[in-house]
């Protein structure tokens, strides 16, 4: 009732949390020549998303 959006937020965190993180440490896992600039833009992605960030503000800014 308090925060109708937490739940949208919830998800959405998961999402980004599984579709963009997950593939990056599995593939450090099972795949050894994997590249450092990977992983950071996965978590790059994850810290925009969190920041409530998107390109769009960037290039305006």
């Amino acid at each position: 009732m308090l925060a109708p959006s937490l739940m949208l937020n919830l998800i959405n965190t998961a999402y980004y949390g599984f579709g963009q993180f997950l593939p990056g440490l599995l593939s450090i896992f099972f795949f050894r020549s994997i590249r450092p600039a990977g992983i950071a833009a996965d978590l790059f992605a994850i810290g925009m998303h969190l920041a409530q960030m998107n390109f769009l503000n960037i290039i305006l800014a």
